[in-house]
Parts: structure tokens; sequence; C-alpha cells
């Protein structure tokens, strides 16, 4: 079914949990139509549960695989006839540790995902959003790319590269009137942080009361307050931001 309006259409990687979720459900309510990918095709589809039929399309999808990407686009203009804005938010924290402990099996997958499958989606949509005239896309970076990590070590080094896509790209497409920025979230509760948390000295409801402890804001965010901020930078609103890095963090990068 095609479903061509003047509502703005965007893409979500990463889509079936976390961040991603709660981005395509916040877009949603704002009157988006939104592709929702994710590599997951059963979680995807649990995570649209609720969602408007008519406003979304589901599409399974690796983003580190350049020809699953495409593909992904090819259906967003088919179905909704344009594309407004990306957020590229599919990322893997991976085995954790320090840097000098990391696999290259690890390294690859955690780059591949977090670096490479962010690339892809960027050339995806680019064409697109050239001949367009405009669009804004959205990564998602962390604080572990604005501060070593080293109990994160690869992935803080994933985000720190990340983030050069960020500056690069917004560097490059402005002219076309793209604009790029980044989001880079703190401690923010979902699966992907109570899994990790687990790993370290305390685990659930303990690692919460740990950040409490050490945020500015007193608390762990929320998935939908890392979205309304992703939503904001695709709106007009920030039509003159592009090459920022917003910390959507409670202050811990402070």
């Amino acid at each position: 079914m095609t479903s061509v309006s003047d509502n703005p259409v965007a893409i979500v990687t990463g889509a079936a949990s976390g961040i991603g979720e709660a981005t395509a459900r916040v877009l949603v309510r704002q009157g988006y139509q939104v592709c929702l990918v994710d590599y997951d095709g059963d979680l995807l589809r649990a995570s649209a549960e609720g969602l408007d039929e008519d406003r979304i399309l589901l599409v399974q999808a690796d983003v580190a695989d350049a020809a699953q990407t495409h593909e992904a686009v090819r259906q967003t203009l088919a179905r909704f006839g344009r594309i407004d804005g990306l957020h590229s938010n599919a990322g893997v924290v991976g085995q954790g540790g320090p840097l000098r402990s990391a696999s290259l099996e690890d390294f690859d997958r955690v780059i591949g995902i977090n670096v490479k499958g962010a690339l892809l989606s960027m050339q995806a949509v680019t064409p697109t959003m050239i001949e367009q005239g405009r669009g804004s896309i959205v990564f998602t970076a962390s604080t572990a790319g604005l501060r070593p990590s080293p109990a994160l070590g690869v992935y803080s080094v994933s985000k720190y590269a990340l983030i050069g896509v960020v500056k690069n790209a917004a560097a490059d497409l402005g002219p076309a009137g793209i604009r790029v920025n980044g989001v880079a979230p703190g401690l923010i509760d979902t699966p992907a942080f109570r899994a990790t948390s687990q790993r370290g000295s305390g685990a659930g409801d303990d690692s919460k009361i740990f950040a409490s402890r050490v945020m500015p804001l007193g608390r762990v965010g929320q998935p939908d307050e890392v979205g309304e901020t992703v939503a904001w930078l695709f709106s007009d609103a920030a039509r003159y931001i592009t090459g920022a890095v917003v910390n959507v963090d409670g202050g811990l990068a402070l």
C-alpha cells in the first residue's frame, strides 16, 4: 500500500527497542510517517504494537549490509514518497572491557554496526535528500564518545568515530540543504543499559541508585527524552543547527 502525503517521513534504525523505539513513537505522535528498521524482525513487530499501521513501515535489515540498507530506503520511498529525516540509531555495546583486552572479532562487530552501519545509512538517504534540497540526519552518539570510557573501550572508540562522521557529514552536506547532528545520551533506561550495568558492580535498581547519586539531575534518563531531542533536531525549530552533538545525559558529561 502506498501512502504519499504532506506529512514528513523519517527512517529510524535500531527501532525495535530502547531509544530507537521511543524515537519512532515520538515521531508518529508528532505527525510523521516512519520506517522502523531493525535486524530483529520479531522484536520489531512487537515494538510497533499500538502504532497506526497506516503511518508506519517495518523493515527487517542489518544496517551493516549495504544492500539491505538501500532496500530499506527503497521501500520507504515506495511507501511514503519522500525522506525528510534519518535517525541513525542502530548500535551495539559489544563485550565491554578495556582496549588492551579487546578481541578483533568484537572490534570488527562494534565498528561495523556503530560506524560502518551509520555511514551506510547516511549514504543511502543522501541522494534523495539532495534531490529534495533538504533533510535532517541525527546520529546516536554517546557521552562515551565525549570522554574516555575504559570499561567500554571499543564502544567508546566507535562513538568517538561517529562524532567524526557527524562533523564531516555536516560540513559536506550543509550546502545541499541537509543538516547533520548527533545526540549523546548518557545513562538511559534501555535494555542495553540494563544489560551493561549487570556486568559491573551492581544490577538493575542498584545501578539506578548509584546513578542517582552521581548525576547532577539525580536520575537515569528515559528513552523518550532522547527521542524528543531527535524530533526537535529534525524540526524547523533547529533549522540553523548543524554539526552539533547535543548531550542528553542529565549532566553526566560535565
